[in-house]
């Protein structure tokens, strides 16, 4: 098992409706490509950022859920309808995560 920590930057004005892409579209694409999410979180002094976190069974099967998810003609019209005034995010970087044998499994 690996875990994914995905961590994303909000455009100035933009945090609620990078929220509700998530909430409203992007989760539902999620679960048919088998990205399973765990959890998301803001951050407390940041609340432009928004971080989760994936479970994948190994490094191949999440590699093959990103590439089907950013093909996906759903979340290709999606994305474009929700950036038609500029993009949602400034940035975004993505951590590997291998839990050590000490610590019980999210």
């Amino acid at each position: 098992m690996i875990y994914e920590l995905r961590e994303y930057v909000a455009s100035e004005d933009k945090v609620e409706a990078l929220h509700k892409r998530f909430k409203d579209s992007t989760l539902p694409i999620f679960e048919k490509h088998h990205i399973v999410v765990k959890g998301f979180w803001t951050d407390h002094q940041n609340p432009g950022k928004l971080v989760y976190l994936c479970q994948f069974n190994s490094i191949e099967e999440q590699k093959a859920a990103w590439r089907s998810f950013g093909s996906d003609p759903e979340w290709i019209k999606i994305k474009q309808v929700s950036e038609a005034n500029g993009s949602l995010v400034t940035s975004m970087t993505s951590t590997l995560l291998d839990p050590v044998d000490y610590t019980p499994q999210p």
